[in-house]
C-alpha cells in the first residue's frame, strides 16, 4: 500500500489534466514577471518549460486513451459481471444444484464476485469519468463503509476458491471422509464463519480511514495566493502508527495471504485432482454404465473449478503483485507507472466477470439449469428453442427420454399380445431419426427388443 499517497485502491486517479493547467498557469506567470528583464536565464527557463508543456501534451493523450479504453472496457465488464453473477447466484441455487456441497460455494463467490463489481468496478469506471463521482467522497460514513467492504469483497472470493478447492479434493480423493463431514450445513457453517472472519480482518478499513481535505494545487498572481483543498478517504491523522503500518507492511501480508497463499494451495489441490482423475481413468472400464455417468459428472464440475482457479490466478496475480511491490519502482507516480496500473486493474476486474462464462463453457449440467430457469420465465420460451448450438446436451437428453418412453411403450404392447406394435415402432425409428445424437448402444438395445417382440 505504501505506493500511493492515498489509498484508494484500483481507484488511484490520474491528474494529467489538471498537471498541465498548472504548467499553463506556471508559463504565464514567468512570462509575466519576466518581461521586464528578458535575460538568458529567463530564456532557459521558457525552454524548460516549453519542454514540459509538450510532455505533458504527450501525457494528456495518453490520459485520453485510457479513459475511453476504462470507458469501455469497464462497462462492459458492469454489464457482464452484473448480469453473470447474477445468473449464476439464480442458476446453481436452483434445487437440482444446490443439493451439491459445490454449488453452496460457487453461490458464495458469485455473491462476492456482485460485490466486487458493486464496490470496485463501477467506482473505478466512475472515478476514470469524474474524480468527483468517487462514492467514498460523499460523506465520511461512504468513506469508511465503502473503502471496508471494497477490501472485504476483494480478499473473500479467494478465500472461498480455497475452500471449494479444498472441498473438491475432499470429494475426489477422500471419498468416504467426504461423505461424512462435507454435507450442505457444514458448507453453510463453514462460509458464515468465512464471512465472519472476513469481517474481523478488513474492519480496520472501517475504523481507521476517515474524509478529509488535503491542498491540491495553487495558484499566484500579483495580486493574491490561492490555495485548492479537495477530499480524500485516507488514514485519519490521529493514528500516525497505522500509517505506518499500512504504507510499510499490509500491501506484504495481502500480497502474502491473499494471493500467493490461495495459489500454492489451489496449485497443489489441483494438481492433487488431475491426478486423481488420472488414475481413476485407468480403472473406468470396471465401472457399470451407471457409476460411469456419475463419474462423468464429477469430473465435468472438476474441469469446470479447475478453470476457474486457473483464470483466477493468471487475471489477479499482475494487479496484486504491483500493489505489493510497486513502491519498488521508479516514479511511481509517473505517466507510465499509472498506465500499468490501469491495465493490471482491468485485467484483475476481468475476473469478476469470468466465472459466469466459465461456468457456461464447461459445465453441462449447469447450461441445462440456466436453459430451465430461463423457459421458465413467461414469454421466454418463445424466444429460446428448444435445442441450439448453445445447449446440446438438452437435444441429447430429450431424444433418450423420447426413446425411453418409446421402449417402453414396446414392452407394455407385448405384454398386451402385441397390440399397437407398429405404431411403437414407427415412434422409436422417427426418433432416432430425428435425434442422431443419440448413443449407439440405446439404437442397437431398441433393435434388439424389437427382434425379440417377433420371435
Amino acid at each position: 500500500m505504501s505506493m500511493f499517497k492515498e489509498d484508494v485502491l484500483w481507484l488511484e486517479p490520474l491528474f494529467f489534466d489538471s498537471n498541465f493547467t498548472m504548467i499553463e498557469a506556471k508559463f504565464g506567470y514567468q512570462m509575466t514577471s519576466s518581461s521586464s528583464n528578458f535575460s538568458s536565464s529567463t530564456i532557459s527557463i521558457l525552454t524548460a518549460t516549453a519542454t514540459s508543456v509538450a510532455g505533458k501534451l504527450s501525457n494528456q493523450n495518453r490520459a485520453f486513451v485510457l479513459k475511453w479504453l476504462v470507458r469501455i472496457v469497464g462497462g462492459l465488464l458492469i454489464v457482464i459481471g452484473g448480469i453473470g453473477n447474477t445468473l449464476s447466484a439464480l442458476t446453481l441455487s436452483r434445487k437440482k444444484l444446490r443439493a451439491q456441497v459445490t454449488s453452496i460455494y460457487l453461490i458464495a463467490l458469485a455473491l462476492s464476485d456482485l460485490g466486487n463489481v458493486f464496490f470496485s468496478v463501477l467506482n473505478f469506471y466512475l472515478v476514470r469519468l469524474d474524480p468527483h463521482q468517487n462514492m467514498r467522497l460523499y460523506s465520511n460514513l461512504s468513506c469508511k463503509v465503502h473503502i471496508f467492504f471494497t477490501y472485504y469483497f476483494i480478499n473473500l472470493s479467494p478465500t472461498l476458491l480455497v475452500a471449494v478447492s479444498v472441498q473438491r479434493y475432499l470429494a475426489i480423493a477422500k471419498h468416504h471422509y467426504s461423505k461424512r463431514h462435507c454435507t450442505v450445513k457444514n458448507a453453510y457453517m463453514l462460509i458464515g464463519l468465512i464471512c465472519l472472519f472476513s469481517v474481523i480482518i478488513q474492519l480496520h478499513w472501517g475504523i481507521f480511514y476517515e474524509l478529509k481535505l488535503v491542498p491540491e494545487n495553487s495558484t499566484t498572481n500579483l495580486v493574491n495566493h490561492t490555495i485548492n483543498f479537495r477530499s480524500i478517504c485516507n488514514v485519519s491523522n490521529e493514528y500516525p502508527n497505522y500509517f505506518w503500518f499500512r504504507s510499510n507492511m499490509l500491501g506484504y501480508l495481502q500480497w502474502f495471504f491473499f494471493t500467493l497463499c490461495p495459489f500454492v494451495i489451489m496449485l497443489i489441490l489441483n494438481s492433487l485432482i488431475l491426478k486423481v482423475i488420472a488414475s481413476a481413468r485407468r480403472i473406468q472400464q470396471r465401472i457399470n454404465q451407471k457409476n460411469q455417468r456419475k463419474k462423468a459428472k464429477q469430473r465435468n464440475m472438476t474441469i469446470m473449478l479447475l478453470s476457474v482457479s486457473c483464470v483466477f490466478i493468471l487475471l489477479t496475480a499482475p494487479a496484486s503483485t504491483f500493489m505489493a511491490f510497486g513502491h519498488l519502482f521508479n516514479n511511481l507516480h509517473g505517466p507510465n507507472s499509472q498506465s500499468l496500473w490501469i491495465m493490471f486493474s482491468l485485467i484483475y476486474y476481468a475476473n469478476t466477470a469470468a466465472n459466469f462464462l466459465l461456468y457456461f463453457l464447461t459445465a453441462d449440467v449447469f447450461r441445462q439449469e440456466l436453459r430451465v430457469m430461463i423457459l421458465s420465465l413467461p414469454g421466454c420460451s418463445k424466444f429460446l428453442p428448444a435445442c441450439s448450438k448453445f445447449f446440446p446436451e438438452c437435444c441429447r437428453n430429450d431424444g433418450e427420454n423420447a426413446v425411453a418412453v418409446a421402449t417402453a411403450a414396446v414392452g407394455n404392447n407385448a405384454g398386451a399380445g402385441g397390440t399397437g406394435l407398429l405404431a411403437t415402432t414407427m415412434a422409436v425409428k422417427t426418433q432416432l431419426t430425428i435425434s442422431p445424437l443419440l448413443e449407439p448402444t440405446t439404437s442397437f438395445n431398441n433393435e434388439n427388443s424389437y427382434r425379440t417382440l417377433q420371435k
